[in-house]
Protein backbone atom coordinates (compact mmCIF):
# COMPACT_ATOMS: atom_id res chain seq x y z
CA UNK A 1 0.00 0.00 0.00
CA UNK A 2 2.58 2.47 1.24
CA UNK A 3 4.53 1.69 -2.10
CA UNK A 4 1.55 2.32 -4.15
CA UNK A 5 1.05 5.99 -2.36
CA UNK A 6 4.83 7.47 -2.67
CA UNK A 7 5.88 4.97 -6.00
CA UNK A 8 8.47 2.20 -6.36
CA UNK A 9 11.52 4.41 -6.80
CA UNK A 10 10.97 6.25 -3.64
CA UNK A 11 10.37 3.46 -1.73
CA UNK A 12 13.52 1.86 -2.99
CA UNK A 13 15.25 4.50 -2.22
CA UNK A 14 13.58 5.02 1.36
CA UNK A 15 14.05 1.21 2.92
CA UNK A 16 16.62 0.51 0.92
CA UNK A 17 17.43 -3.11 1.80
CA UNK A 18 14.92 -3.40 3.76
CA UNK A 19 12.44 -3.28 1.87
CA UNK A 20 12.09 -7.11 1.29
CA UNK A 21 10.79 -7.20 5.31
CA UNK A 22 7.68 -5.20 3.80
CA UNK A 23 6.94 -7.10 1.40
CA UNK A 24 5.56 -4.42 -0.57
CA UNK A 25 4.94 -6.33 -4.21
CA UNK A 26 3.30 -9.18 -2.69
CA UNK A 27 0.13 -7.73 -0.92
CA UNK A 28 1.72 -4.27 0.66
CA UNK A 29 1.94 -5.71 4.38
CA UNK A 30 4.28 -7.56 6.78
CA UNK A 31 4.68 -11.12 5.91
CA UNK A 32 3.12 -12.91 9.10
CA UNK A 33 4.41 -16.21 7.47
CA UNK A 34 7.24 -15.85 9.73
CA UNK A 35 9.36 -14.04 12.47
CA UNK A 36 11.40 -10.85 11.95
CA UNK A 37 13.97 -9.09 14.13
CA UNK A 38 12.62 -6.51 16.07
CA UNK A 39 15.79 -4.21 14.97
CA UNK A 40 14.83 -4.79 10.96
CA UNK A 41 11.06 -4.02 12.07
CA UNK A 42 11.89 -0.96 13.63
CA UNK A 43 14.49 0.54 10.76
CA UNK A 44 11.75 0.46 8.65
CA UNK A 45 9.47 2.06 11.25
CA UNK A 46 12.34 5.12 11.56
CA UNK A 47 12.70 5.60 8.13
CA UNK A 48 8.69 6.20 7.67
CA UNK A 49 9.19 8.54 10.95
CA UNK A 50 12.00 10.13 9.53
CA UNK A 51 10.43 10.86 5.99
CA UNK A 52 7.09 12.27 7.91
CA UNK A 53 5.93 14.92 9.84
CA UNK A 54 4.13 14.04 12.57
CA UNK A 55 0.45 14.40 11.41
CA UNK A 56 1.14 13.25 7.71
CA UNK A 57 2.54 9.81 9.95
CA UNK A 58 -0.16 9.59 11.92
CA UNK A 59 -2.52 9.21 8.22
CA UNK A 60 -0.21 7.02 7.27
CA UNK A 61 -0.43 4.86 9.97
CA UNK A 62 -4.24 4.99 9.74
CA UNK A 63 -4.97 4.38 6.27
CA UNK A 64 -1.99 1.43 5.80
CA UNK A 65 -3.58 -0.37 9.08
CA UNK A 66 -6.95 0.24 7.57
CA UNK A 67 -6.19 -1.44 4.42
CA UNK A 68 -3.60 -3.84 5.76
CA UNK A 69 -6.55 -5.10 8.04
CA UNK A 70 -9.58 -5.33 5.58
CA UNK A 71 -7.10 -7.55 3.09
CA UNK A 72 -6.49 -9.60 6.39
CA UNK A 73 -10.21 -9.88 7.02
CA UNK A 74 -11.93 -11.37 4.23
CA UNK A 75 -16.05 -12.16 4.51
CA UNK A 76 -16.03 -15.18 6.21
CA UNK A 77 -13.30 -13.30 8.73
CA UNK A 78 -15.78 -10.42 9.21
CA UNK A 79 -18.67 -12.05 9.60
CA UNK A 80 -17.33 -14.65 12.34
CA UNK A 81 -16.29 -11.70 14.13
CA UNK A 82 -19.46 -10.25 13.46
CA UNK A 83 -21.25 -13.31 15.02
CA UNK A 84 -19.30 -14.22 17.94
CA UNK A 85 -16.85 -11.86 18.80
CA UNK A 86 -17.40 -8.89 21.67
CA UNK A 87 -15.83 -6.88 24.15
CA UNK A 88 -16.04 -9.54 26.80
CA UNK A 89 -14.02 -11.98 24.59
CA UNK A 90 -11.66 -9.77 23.54
CA UNK A 91 -10.66 -9.59 27.31
CA UNK A 92 -10.46 -13.01 27.65
CA UNK A 93 -8.65 -14.31 24.63
CA UNK A 94 -6.44 -11.12 23.93
CA UNK A 95 -3.19 -12.73 25.36
CA UNK A 96 -3.75 -15.59 23.23
CA UNK A 97 -4.10 -13.48 20.24
CA UNK A 98 -1.52 -11.20 21.07
CA UNK A 99 0.91 -14.44 21.35
CA UNK A 100 0.31 -15.38 17.66
CA UNK A 101 1.85 -12.10 16.61
CA UNK A 102 4.42 -11.31 19.11
CA UNK A 103 6.76 -13.17 21.35
CA UNK A 104 6.79 -10.63 24.33
CA UNK A 105 4.50 -8.38 26.16
CA UNK A 106 1.37 -8.47 28.72
CA UNK A 107 -1.91 -7.27 27.10
CA UNK A 108 -5.05 -6.62 29.25
CA UNK A 109 -8.21 -5.78 28.03
CA UNK A 110 -10.75 -4.83 30.87
CA UNK A 111 -14.25 -3.46 30.93
CA UNK A 112 -14.56 0.18 32.72
CA UNK A 113 -17.95 0.49 32.22
CA UNK A 114 -20.55 -1.19 29.55
CA UNK A 115 -19.31 1.13 26.74
CA UNK A 116 -16.02 1.09 27.72
CA UNK A 117 -12.55 -0.75 27.14
CA UNK A 118 -9.41 -0.06 28.48
CA UNK A 119 -6.28 -1.96 26.61
CA UNK A 120 -2.64 -2.17 28.47
CA UNK A 121 0.45 -3.50 26.74
CA UNK A 122 3.37 -4.22 29.32
CA UNK A 123 7.07 -5.76 29.07
CA UNK A 124 6.53 -5.13 24.80
CA UNK A 125 10.44 -5.64 23.93
CA UNK A 126 9.79 -5.18 20.62
CA UNK A 127 7.61 -2.04 21.15
CA UNK A 128 7.88 1.11 18.68
CA UNK A 129 5.59 4.32 18.33
CA UNK A 130 4.69 3.32 14.97
CA UNK A 131 3.35 -0.47 16.01
CA UNK A 132 2.28 1.27 18.64
CA UNK A 133 -0.16 3.54 16.19
CA UNK A 134 -0.85 0.20 14.29
CA UNK A 135 -2.04 -1.61 17.55
CA UNK A 136 -4.55 1.50 18.23
CA UNK A 137 -6.20 1.75 14.77
CA UNK A 138 -6.18 -2.22 14.85
CA UNK A 139 -8.97 -1.42 17.57
CA UNK A 140 -10.72 1.04 16.04
CA UNK A 141 -11.01 -1.44 12.45
CA UNK A 142 -12.05 -4.58 14.71
CA UNK A 143 -14.47 -3.35 17.79
CA UNK A 144 -16.65 -1.73 14.83
CA UNK A 145 -16.88 -5.57 13.03
CA UNK A 146 -18.12 -6.71 16.52
CA UNK A 147 -21.44 -4.68 15.41
CA UNK A 148 -20.38 -2.03 17.88
CA UNK A 149 -21.16 1.50 16.96
CA UNK A 150 -19.75 4.79 17.38
CA UNK A 151 -16.69 3.07 18.02
CA UNK A 152 -13.80 5.77 19.01
CA UNK A 153 -9.91 4.67 20.46
CA UNK A 154 -8.07 7.25 22.37
CA UNK A 155 -4.60 6.64 23.21
CA UNK A 156 -3.58 7.60 26.49
CA UNK A 157 -0.27 6.53 27.12
CA UNK A 158 3.25 5.37 25.66
CA UNK A 159 6.33 3.91 26.79
CA UNK A 160 7.79 6.18 23.94
CA UNK A 161 6.83 9.25 25.78
CA UNK A 162 8.29 7.82 29.24
CA UNK A 163 5.25 5.98 30.79
CA UNK A 164 5.47 2.75 32.16
CA UNK A 165 3.13 0.75 29.57
CA UNK A 166 1.00 1.82 26.78
CA UNK A 167 -2.46 1.93 26.64
CA UNK A 168 -5.67 3.10 24.77
CA UNK A 169 -9.28 3.27 25.74
CA UNK A 170 -12.25 1.84 23.26
CA UNK A 171 -15.78 3.82 23.70
CA UNK A 172 -18.82 2.91 21.54
CA UNK A 173 -22.47 2.94 22.01
CA UNK A 174 -25.61 0.94 21.26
Amino acid sequence: WYEDQIGHPAFAARFGGDAYILNASRGGGILASKWYDAEDIHRCFDALSNAHPPKELQQIIKEGTQVSVANTFNTLHRTLIRGVASPFLHARFVQVLWGAYYDTGKITSERVDKYEQLITYRNWASHHPVLCGIIRITDEVLFPMMGLKNVRVTGLQCVSTGADACAHSITWTD
